[in-house]
């Protein structure tokens, strides 16, 4: 239950306070967030069960609940690529949408194919951040709607002490309990260990890797806080493999370098006006926290259980 306990924390205050205090996102988005979470944990646990049935019937088990957990953060993750263009009741109807879609991957990926990712940085990552760029795609418009709510939060004066003190606040919860969230799938205790071992000494690398590089390319909050967080994503689907420390410690800091120069190359696009697509600063980080770490994710799980 303690690790149980650690994960449900990561959903509500971790991903709760990075996701709400975005650029142009408003304080009142924690009420929308705290109720599409807990929609997102029923749905997640009936979807999660309607395809691991037993005689017909649904059994919950402590898996059970970490799954429905899992389901809300690729949820949370795809919120935060969209908050910028959509209401609340448009995030719920997307939960629901998204949860079944999820369960559905997940089925195929760990049953199907019989795929290894303990800390599902394939199936939650990647799924959650491509699925918000899919949806921002389809409802970024030049609507009167997304017009108005645009101008209306550039022109709004938050309180940016605030607003930094409260994403270091999800920060810093997500990257003290990202071990757990790598480890809690893990099959025997040696496992387990070996996943919050691993997930541990990644995620301090790639913040070290992060402060360097950023003092030295891109000296902003934002980037730095992704770019710390990225090692536990690049590290979860080989967390409970034999990497050993060193690998872990590569691996995480290679990650963190690489999350910082991809948003320095993201920004000089911007500058240039190469992108053709203005989806905005949430986008990008949802892109260098979990999109691209994911799928080297995939790539390092592959090459390690080669």
């Amino acid at each position: 239950y303690l690790v149980f306990q650690d994960v449900h924390v990561m959903m509500f205050i971790g991903f709760g306070y990075l996701l709400i205090l975005m650029k142009r996102s408003d304080h009142k988005s924690l009420i929308s967030y705290f109720l599409v979470t807990a929609i997102s944990l029923q749905w997640g646990t009936l979807c999660y069960g309607f395809f691991r049935t037993i005689n017909g019937k649904i059994h919950l088990n402590i898996n059970t609940l970490f799954n429905a957990d899992f389901a809300c953060a690729a949820v949370l993750i795809s919120c935060a690529a969209v908050a910028e263009l959509t209401t609340p009741l448009q995030i719920f109807l997307m939960s629901l949408l998204e949860i079944i879609l999820y369960s559905t991957n997940n089925w195929i990926g760990s049953l199907v194919f019989q795929a290894s990712d303990v800390g599902s940085s394939m199936f939650v990552h990647v799924f959650g951040a491509y699925f918000g760029l899919a949806v921002s795609f389809v409802l970024y418009r030049g609507t009167a709607y997304c017009a108005e709510r645009q101008s209306s939060k550039d022109e709004a004066s938050n309180d940016s002490i605030g607003e930094t003190l409260s994403t270091a606040v999800g920060t810093m919860f997500l990257w003290l309990l990202w071990p757990s969230f790598n480890a809690c799938l893990a099959k025997g205790d040696a496992e387990q260990f070996r996943a919050i071992i691993n997930t541990y000494y990644s995620l301090s690398a790639s913040c070290v890797t992060a402060f360097a590089v950023s003092s030295l390319v891109f000296n902003c909050f934002v980037v730095f806080q992704n770019s710390t967080l990225v090692g536990g994503v690049v590290i979860g689907t080989s967390a409970d493999m034999m990497i050993n420390i060193w690998g872990a410690m590569i691996i995480g800091g290679l990650a963190g370098a690489g999350s910082i120069f991809i948003n320095r190359f993201s920004t000089v696009s911007d500058n240039l006006d190469i992108m053709a697509l203005n989806f905005g600063s949430s986008i990008k980080g949802v892109i260098s926290l979990h999109g691209i770490p994911g799928i080297v994710a995939g790539f390092v799980g592959a090459i390690v259980s080669a």
